[in-house]
């Protein structure tokens, strides 16, 4: 009689402790949990104009915002959580988490192609802040000026009216010879890529900041010494408050933000792999929206 060990999978809870860990899984369940947190996110931004709306309601006089604000903030709120919070809810969280678990299945049958389509979700809506980013300082009156490779959201991010250099210009030379050598006031990095992270703090004046919106999933060299020699302040943007939604709201709003050329297109169900494949090829994609009614 022979006996052979089979090995036991552990948790997915144990599997790692570290940021690395999280960022380069396959596991279904902790890609699932991925989602979950992005989500949320968008999940509190439609929760403010749901907020602001029944505060409105509370009295009958109605006195808090006026009536065509009241219009904006429904419209808002019901847009973020269809296509921001519900729409992708269901199949990348519930769906993630839970079909391999009812066939029995070890995990999806692309488990790569899983982790991928998490990063394009991200990467998708980086991009689409640093856009907004740059559209809400020109409109309050900043000279703004995107780096950007790919040629499509060269031209999408043209067509918004801004100005943009594309990957055969030097963004550092193009600092300097723009501002005289003096350097930026505000430089910010949504790339998540660490060539871009390192000529950050090379772009910004004496006394400049440097915002990573981005996520770097590994550690990333950074030229210390202009931040030393220029005094440059950098730091993370992640937590927003009260105010910075309803300024949010408002300029999405009132149009000083361009929103709906942001959606490159929608996509049914089916073609999800070969929209993923293209984004991955660098293809003419911003964000796309999956039809699940289609």
């Amino acid at each position: 009689m022979s006996t052979v060990a089979v090995p036991v999978r552990g948790s997915y809870l144990e599997a790692g402790f570290s940021l690395w860990s999280w960022l380069s899984t396959v596991d279904h369940k902790r890609i699932a949990i991925l989602y979950a947190l992005s989500i949320t996110a968008f999940f509190f931004v439609g929760g403010v104009a749901a907020t602001l709306i029944r505060l409105e309601l509370v009295t009958p006089a109605g006195d808090l915002v006026s009536a065509e604000t009241y219009n904006k903030l429904f419209t808002m709120h019901g847009v973020i959580m269809v296509w921001f919070f519900l729409i992708p809810s269901i199949p990348s969280t519930l769906g993630n988490f839970l079909v391999p678990l009812m066939i029995g299945a070890r995990d999806l049958a692309f488990p790569r192609l899983n982790l991928a389509s998490w990063y394009l979700y991200v990467a998708g809506g980086l991009f689409t802040v640093g856009a907004l980013i740059a559209m809400v300082c020109r409109h309050r009156g900043a000279r703004a000026i995107v780096s950007e490779v790919n040629p499509y959201r060269i031209d999408l991010l043209r067509g918004v009216g801004l100005e943009v250099i594309g990957m055969d210009a030097d963004p550092v030379r193009f600092v300097n010879e723009w501002t005289a050598g003096q350097g930026v006031d505000v430089a910010f990095e949504v790339t998540g890529h660490p060539a871009a992270a390192r000529v950050m703090t090379e772009t910004v004046r004496v006394w400049g900041t440097v915002s990573i919106v981005a996520i770097h999933s590994e550690p990333t060299l950074v030229n210390l010494y202009p931040m030393f020699a220029r005094e440059v302040t950098m730091h993370g943007s992640r937590l927003y408050n009260r105010a910075d939604w309803e300024e949010a709201i408002r300029l999405a709003a009132s149009g000083a933000v361009t929103l709906a050329p942001l959606v490159s297109r929608r996509i049914p169900l089916e073609g999800l792999q070969e929209g993923m494949e293209e984004a991955l090829r660098g293809g003419p994609v911003m964000k796309v929206l999956v039809d699940l009614t289609a």
